[in-house]
C-alpha cells in the first residue's frame, strides 16, 4: 500500500511538471505579444494601439461623412506609456473630442486624411493630457471612408 501511494505521488510529480512546461509558453505569450523583450524598452511596446477612430468630415462648417482611421501612437521614452495604455480609453475619447473641433480631412479633398493635421491634432491632445513633446511618432495604419461625398465642383 505504501509503495502504491508513493507511485501516485511520483506519477502526480511527473504530471504536474509536464504541465507546467507546456503552460509556460502560454503564460508567457501575453507579454511577448505586447512587446514586452523583457525590460529593455523598445518603440514597438511604448505604442498605443488607436484603431477605429471615427473622425467627422466637414465642408463649409457642415458634416458630410467620417473617416475611419486606425493609427499606432508611440509615446516618448520620458513619459510612463504603461499608464497611457490603462487609460487608452481616456485618450481616445480625447483625441475623438478635439477632431469634432478640428476637422482633419484634406483641404479640397474632404473624403481623404490630412495626415499633417491628424499629426499635429494627436500631438496637441497628448501634450495637453501628458505634458510637452510627448508622442515620438504617429503610424498610421489605415484610413477608410464611404465616400459617399459628393464633390462640390461638380
Amino acid at each position: 500500500m505504501f509503495s502504491r501511494m508513493i507511485r501516485a505521488k511520483s506519477h502526480l510529480a511527473s504530471i504536474l511538471a509536464s504541465t507546467c512546461l507546456i503552460m509556460a509558453p502560454v503564460v508567457a505569450a501575453p507579454a511577448f505579444a505586447a512587446g514586452d523583450t523583457g525590460g529593455e524598452t523598445t518603440a514597438k511596446n511604448r505604442t498605443i494601439d488607436m484603431s477605429g477612430l471615427v473622425l467627422p468630415v466637414e465642408l463649409d462648417g457642415k458634416l458630410v461623412n467620417y473617416l475611419f482611421v486606425s493609427a499606432m501612437i508611440e509615446i516618448a521614452p520620458k513619459y510612463d506609456h504603461w499608464e497611457v495604455r490603462e487609460n487608452a480609453h481616456v485618450y481616445r475619447d480625447a483625441l475623438l473630442k478635439a477632431a469634432h473641433k478640428n476637422t482633419v480631412g484634406l483641404e479640397g479633398s474632404p473624403m481623404k486624411l490630412d495626415t499633417a493635421a491628424f499629426e499635429v491634432l494627436v500631438s496637441e491632445v497628448f501634450d495637453g493630457m501628458l505634458g510637452p513633446d510627448s508622442v515620438s511618432a504617429v503610424e498610421i495604419m489605415a484610413v477608410d471612408s464611404q465616400q459617399v461625398f459628393i464633390d462640390p465642383a461638380s
